[in-house]
């Protein structure tokens, strides 16, 4: 990692024109690693993208992607500035070893035990503003990024009690066949009543910063053309479910600082975070994940989408006590 740190910063030095006094690394990131550099020009981030995650053909799709952040930057959206050579944002020193280099941007995490209602309400604000945004550049030729079909759900569904039943896992069983039902339940009426755009598609606690009112979004990697109210939904999820429910007054305030926006209704919200669900499950529940020692941040989507799992069925009424 050390010698990786040291080429890129070379690379870097001599591409943007700037001298190195020091650095340390920022946690967070799923493989990708991170570091804030200080030098005679101020601080700056380092990102060096994970060969285990990405393969070059990937980084077709990332740099399209992080052209979109820096739209999104130019238009009023805070998030990090990222700089380029010769309009180019991934920086190659080797074939095998791929960076960017972006704004340092100071602020702090906020989990659901710390998180206070008027940040919702500018988190939410922030979500719809980069809807918004979005929108100003999606066409209809986009393509569209969506893999979980009833069908593939319901593919799933079969692999995960299949292999949960061969190790009679009954804790595990109980819940994997309670997908069956709810894959059932909805059809592509349910799709067809959300709209689509640009997405984030990881609008989770770990990619958003809180400087007092300012909300900064980081980590557009994977931001696509898909169903917007996925963010919509993940945030709800990532920030007002705590204690095995969901804070009432945090979901509230998020929809209100949306709908300065955008409107968006108690039904609509039950759609957003049921999007959630139908995204996601098959990243999180999965027999391998549910027999194995966990992250804490896996062990949170796997927490996060066994709920929605046990309350699918009574989401809406569950939501009904207020009308934002």
């Amino acid at each position: 990692m050390v010698e990786s740190l040291i080429t890129m910063l070379s690379h870097a030095e001599k591409t943007f024109e700037f001298k190195t006094n020091c650095y340390k690394e920022v946690n967070g990131g799923w493989l990708n690693k991170k570091w804030c550099i200080s030098t005679n020009k101020g601080d700056f981030l380092i990102k060096q993208f994970s060969n285990q995650r990405y393969n070059q053909q990937s980084f077709t799709f990332i740099e399209l992607a992080l052209q979109r952040q820096l739209n999104l930057r130019n238009h009023g959206v805070n998030c990090p500035y990222i700089y380029t050579n010769n309009t180019q944002i991934i920086q190659t020193p080797t074939l095998e070893l791929w960076y960017m280099l972006m704004e340092y941007c100071e602020g702090s995490s906020m989990s659901p035990d710390s998180i206070k209602e008027d940040h919702m309400y500018y988190l939410g604000k922030t979500c719809a503003m980069m809807h918004k945004q979005f929108k100003e550049i999606s066409t209809e030729k986009e393509i569209f990024h969506f893999e979980n079909s009833r069908e593939v759900l319901f593919k799933h569904y079969q692999t995960q009690l299949e292999n949960v039943e061969k190790l009679n896992q009954i804790q595990h069983i109980h819940l994997i066949k309670k997908l069956e039902a709810i894959i059932k339940s909805f059809d592509d009426q349910f799709f067809k009543q959300i709209p689509k755009g640009f997405t984030h598609s990881d609008f989770a606690s770990d990619n958003v910063l809180f400087n007092n009112n300012d909300v900064i979004v980081l980590d557009f990697d994977r931001n696509c053309y898909s169903y917007q109210w996925h963010d919509v939904g993940r945030a709800i999820m990532s920030y007002a479910f705590n204690n095995d429910s969901i804070d009432i007054s945090l979901l509230t305030s998020f929809v209100k600082g949306y709908n300065s926006i955008y409107s968006l209704s108690i039904s609509e919200i039950v759609k957003a975070i049921k999007l959630v669900w139908i995204v996601e499950v098959t990243w999180w529940i999965k027999s391998d994940l549910l027999l194995q020692e966990k992250a804490l941040k896996v062990k949170r989507f796997i927490e996060e989408l066994t709920w929605l799992t046990n309350h699918w069925f009574d989401l809406e009424s569950y939501l009904m006590v207020t009308e934002p």
